[in-house]
C-alpha cells in the first residue's frame, strides 16, 4: 500500500490523488499535532516551559514527551536559605 504517495526519481514526493490517503495522512498530522499541544499544557500545569515541552513534542514524539514529563514529575521552586 503505497497511501498516495509517489516519488519522482529525485527524492520530492508528490501526491497521486488519492484523497483517503490525503485524509488519513492529514488526519495523523492533526492528531500528532493535538497531542503535541496536550504535552505543552501539561508542561504548563507542572511549571515547566511549555515552549520547550511543546517544540520537544512536536519534533520528536508527544508520547516520548509524556513519558519525559512523567519522569521529571513536578518543577520544585527553589527554598531560599534561611540561616
Amino acid at each position: 500500500m503505497s497511501l498516495g504517495i509517489k516519488w519522482n526519481g529525485v527524492g520530492f514526493p508528490y501526491w497521486t490523488g488519492n484523497k483517503l490517503a490525503s485524509i488519513t495522512i492529514m488526519l495523523a498530522v492533526a492528531f500528532w499535532l493535538l497531542c503535541s499541544f496536550a504535552i505543552g499544557l501539561l508542561a504548563h500545569i507542572l511549571g515547566r516551559s511549555v515552549a520547550i515541552w511543546l517544540a520537544f513534542s512536536m519534533i520528536f514524539t508527544p508520547s516520548l514527551g509524556l513519558i519525559v514529563m512523567a519522569v521529571l514529575g513536578k518543577k520544585v521552586k527553589p527554598q531560599p536559605l534561611s540561616i
